[in-house]
């Protein structure tokens, strides 16, 4: 069996690169070049005339590359790590030769609208080997040790919500009142539930740059303002707010290239070298905080897995899918909301047996059911028949 992978840089690309490989597929690279649209479809289709595959796989969806697979009558495979991914309302998105993976498992119920039987939940996979890999390899594991740390962006710098100018007092009232109520709330993702399709509208006659897609498509207003600028937006808010309530009860080391100026107790290493220092900062903290982008609305971000899979330690906000994937108090920890953040927080620093257990728990549980291969098996297993 033998795929052509669509690359782009994707940080999960070399783990699934080793996974097709430990299944025995036969592996041909194609990687993204910038250009029109047209250049990229006769640089797929080029390469598929080159040397036939049985399938070809991106992470993500590339509506060019369906409309090559599409062309030469072949499967397109695709995985998604991020949400949201606008590319998939693209009208592409429909053809009868995509096989779409979510690792979200609200994604999956929007996009299989689109292209019923065809679209499918998959959750993101632990890379345990190379996560281990990283923190055996590293020789000076103490400088990236701490009680509390969190590696990502504070968001501030993705709130492109905040471009929009002149927008009518009483929708921009509205809308941030929205914005503040949701970004306290779990249970409920409130955007979707209050904000009409004619808010959506307007909002965009009054942001320049407001993303959209080229050519037909199934995006509308409301799904760029709900779960991508105003996600963005909550997700700054609550991070904020944590962080900040973090950093004054128990100080909290930060790997991010945010501004933290004016943050108390919040120590500020600038980016982590996601594949070099990230794991050994997981494995030597000793309580790692994952905050999921609020774009996010069900699935177990990539975070929780790297976490897991480098022998950490984590204390994660809930997701819905998350309860179908690793057994809560066992594998890792989960807070409702701040308040009880932090008296997990409080409570797992003190308790370091527990702490111990739960985080060579969730290592085990990763290595054994949730790597790449198994992962794989089964996209190719639901991708290739039918």
């Amino acid at each position: 069996m033998k795929v052509l992978f669509y690359r782009y840089n994707n940080i999960c690309e070399r783990d699934v690169l080793q996974g097709f490989l430990e299944l025995g597929v036969e592996i041909a690279e194609l990687w993204h070049a910038e250009g029109k649209p047209s250049d990229r479809i006769r640089a797929v289709t080029g390469e598929l005339q080159r040397a036939p595959v049985d399938f070809v796989f991106s992470i993500d969806f590339f509506p060019m590359v369906a409309e090559s697979c599409r062309l030469f009558h072949i499967r397109y495979l695709c995985w998604t790590v991020d949400a949201p991914v606008l590319t998939l309302y693209a009208k592409q998105a429909a053809y009868d030769c995509n096989r779409i993976f979510c690792f979200d498992s609200a994604q999956a119920a929007e996009i299989e609208v689109f292209n019923p039987g065809h679209v499918f939940y998959l959750p993101i996979a632990a890379p345990v080997a190379g996560r281990q890999a990283a923190v055996e390899k590293c020789t000076d594991r103490e400088r990236y040790a701490s009680d509390l740390s969190f590696v990502g962006s504070l968001y501030e710098e993705q709130c492109d919500y905040d471009r929009h100018s002149g927008l009518p007092d009483a929708l921009a009232g509205r809308l941030d009142g929205i914005l503040e109520a949701g970004s306290h709330l779990h249970a409920v993702y409130l955007p979707e539930l209050l904000v009409t399709e004619e808010d959506a509208e307007t909002f965009h006659r009054y942001m320049e740059g407001f993303p959209v897609l080229p050519g037909e498509s199934f995006l509308t207003d409301k799904v760029v303002l709900t779960q991508l600028l105003m996600a963005n937006k909550m997700t700054c808010l609550e991070r904020h707010r944590i962080i900040g309530k973090l950093g004054k009860r128990f100080g909290i080391r930060v790997w991010t290239g945010s501004d933290t100026t004016g943050f108390t107790g919040v120590d500020n290493r600038g980016f982590a070298n996601t594949a070099t220092e990230m794991p050994v900062i997981f494995a030597q903290s000793r309580i790692n905080l994952n905050h999921t982008m609020r774009g996010i609305r069900n699935g177990v971000s990539l975070r929780v897995w790297d976490i897991l899979a480098s022998g950490g330690f984590c204390l994660t906000d809930a997701q819905p899918d998350l309860y179908d994937l690793l057994p809560v108090g066992e594998a890792l920890a989960v807070y409702e909301n701040a308040e009880d953040l932090l008296e997990k927080t409080d409570w797992y620093l003190t308790h370091e047996s527990e702490r111990r257990e739960i985080a060579a728990e969730g290592l085990r549980m990763v290595r054994e059911r949730h790597g790449y291969p198994q992962r794989l098996l089964r996209l190719l297993e639901l991708g290739l028949t039918g």
